[in-house]
């Protein structure tokens, strides 16, 4: 059973106006010890201890470790679902937006550390946390596919299964955060301009 205890039972350091801040600098170090350590390997003695605050103090913020490891998921599945809302209902072709949603997530993926957690603690999460981020995802992939689904429609695609093709994309690109490194022989717009290509390519009705 993890530990866990209630919000009004932490100690008495001083809290004043700060806690939305407190509560973003605490995933922040989560998110730093997490991609590196994995959930299982940190301790919320080592979060608060990045903050410089007590282990009690830290449940001021947040009454267990899984409660932190959900609002990662939270923030990391916002973002990503911002990302393709906005894309699915902007001006442009399907193949423009199909692009568009290569580019923006091949960017968030290599630039957020909180998506090394994303993609690999989920299992970590209660029943009810992880039936709540797999709604989350369905959208995400259900906006991805609609924009497959037009191009579709249109003759811009192929008439494969838009299914298959979203999670085909979605996977090559996911998979990024286990071997790009800045400082590799492709920088970031490199990678996203051979993904572009191939994903583009691979589609588009000759």
């Amino acid at each position: 059973m993890p530990h866990k205890r209630t919000r009004q039972g932490a100690s008495s350091d001083s809290y004043g106006n700060d806690a939305p801040n407190k509560r973003r600098a605490l995933i922040e170090a989560a998110v730093e010890l997490m991609s590196r350590r994995g959930y299982r390997g940190t301790s919320l003695k080592q979060i608060a201890k990045e903050l410089g605050i007590s282990e009690p103090a830290l449940y001021h913020y947040f009454d267990s470790k899984e409660e932190m490891l959900f609002t990662i998921y939270i923030d990391t599945l916002n973002l990503s679902l911002e990302k393709v809302r906005g894309i699915g209902q902007s001006d442009g072709s399907p193949e423009e937006k199909l692009r568009r949603v290569i580019a923006e997530f091949t960017r968030v993926v290599t630039e957020n550390k909180m998506f090394v957690i994303f993609f690999r603690e989920k299992d970590e999460l209660s029943p009810k946390n992880w039936k709540r981020i797999t709604r989350g995802e369905r959208e995400f992939v259900g906006a991805i596919r609609d924009i497959i689904t037009d191009g579709i429609k249109d003759g811009t695609f192929k008439e494969l299964p838009p299914t298959v093709l979203t999670f085909g994309i979605l996977g090559m690109v996911a998979w990024v955060y286990r071997w790009f490194r800045p400082d590799g022989p492709l920088n970031r717009d490199q990678l996203i301009d051979v993904f572009s290509e191939m994903i583009i390519d691979g589609v588009r009705k000759a």
